[in-house]
Parts: C-alpha cells; structure tokens; sequence
C-alpha cells in the first residue's frame, strides 16, 4: 500500500471515528436510566481496544514496509511523526474513552 493512499484511508478512518465518538458521546448523556446494555457495553470496549490497534497496526506496517514511506522521508523521520501523530491521537481518545465510562458508571444503575 503506498503512502498517500494509507493517508487518504486513515483521514477518512479518523473522520468516522470523530462521528462515532460524538454520537456514542451524544447517546450516553442522552439516554434514560441504565446504559448497561450490550450495545453500550460494545461501545465502551471498541473505544478502549480500537484506538490502541490503529496506532499499534499503523507504526508496525510503516515498520515492516507493508505500508509504503512518503518519498521524501527516511523510515526513522516517518515512524518519528507517526509516533507523534499516535501520542496527540490517544490524548483525545483517553478523553473520550475516559467520558465514556463516567457517564457509564454515572448511568448503569438506572
């Protein structure tokens, strides 16, 4: 996979995954009495495994070339940036995530 597709894919995965987390955000605050369900329960797991397995799957595929470099960077430069796109990333995730189970928590006992 070459580069500008793999950033084209990933800014459309990021765009969904900002839709998702208002939405689960949205329903979470709005919902009547327990939020103990298996969807929301489904929501609270995809938020705390899916972020991690992107980032972790991104820096290995440009790691192991199975994702193509950008052409005018070396592979350290890349991983370097990934790197910090990955730590900006999981701060608004943790955010989220973090929301997520206190509202959760909050709403569970109905």
């Amino acid at each position: 996979m070459n580069y500008s597709f793999f950033r084209r894919l990933r800014q459309i995965v990021a765009t969904i995954a900002s839709v998702i987390g208002l939405v689960t955000i949205v329903h979470f605050v709005q919902a009547q009495g327990s939020l103990k369900t298996p969807c929301n329960e489904l929501a609270i797991l995809f938020w705390t495994v899916g972020p991690p397995l992107w980032f972790f799957g991104e820096y290995w595929g440009l790691d192991r070339g199975i994702i193509g470099l950008p052409a005018n960077e070396d592979k350290e430069t890349c991983l370097k940036s990934i790197k910090d796109y990955a730590d900006y990333a999981s701060k608004i995730w943790a955010a989220v995530l973090a929301f997520l189970i206190l509202v959760f928590e909050a709403k569970k006992g109905g």
